[in-house]
């Protein structure tokens, strides 16, 4: 007995087709994925009020208990991090997902047990519609295998802890003269 689809799935258009229906569905499950965003209640509530309704608070953030407040937090980060892009607009993401700053000090720990003490790490904004914080391994020439460290690094610590991040938080290596 033959299998009557045999001849059209080895044709290379309907292996082609069928990835191409396979690309368009990822596609839309990664378009459809929830996205951090403010209760519709509360986005009503405000909308709804006028502009002499607005208290003191209008910027206020909310802040998880037992954390500094944005600012302080990039004052903090300096210490480990050498900062690319204007401070507000880093403070703004620390704000926005504050479980950022705990990933970010728990990495330069990670960081340099990878790719070695005293190395030069960087933290940018990255500006788009969902503002990305980046941070940056700088590394020399002759460092070794930059990739499979931080595929390592990625393994060892990032794979366990990325989920947190809400897809606001990236790590990369560059590799330059004098670092």
């Amino acid at each position: 007995m033959s299998d009557s689809f045999s001849p059209v799935l080895d044709e290379p258009q309907a292996r082609s087709q069928l990835q191409d229906a396979l690309d368009s569905q990822a596609v839309e499950m990664y378009e459809q994925r929830p996205r951090h965003c403010p209760p519709k209640l509360a986005l009503s509530a405000f909308i709804s009020r006028g502009s002499s309704d607005f208290g003191p608070d209008l910027y206020a953030q909310k802040q998880p208990g037992n954390t500094f407040t944005s600012s302080e937090q990039l004052h903090s980060l300096e210490s480990s991090y050498t900062l690319l892009s204007d401070g507000f607009l880093i403070a703004d993401v620390l704000a926005n997902v504050p479980v950022l700053y705990i990933l970010l000090q728990e990495a330069v720990e990670q960081l340099h047990r990878v790719f070695g003490k005293g190395k030069l790490l960087q933290l940018e904004a990255l500006a788009s519609d969902d503002t990305v914080l980046r941070v940056i391994v700088k590394l020399s020439k002759d460092t070794a295998e930059p990739a499979a460290l931080m595929r390592k690094f990625k393994r060892d610590w990032w794979l366990k802890n990325c989920s947190q991040s809400e897809a606001s938080l990236v790590f990369d290596y560059e590799i330059g003269n004098g670092f």
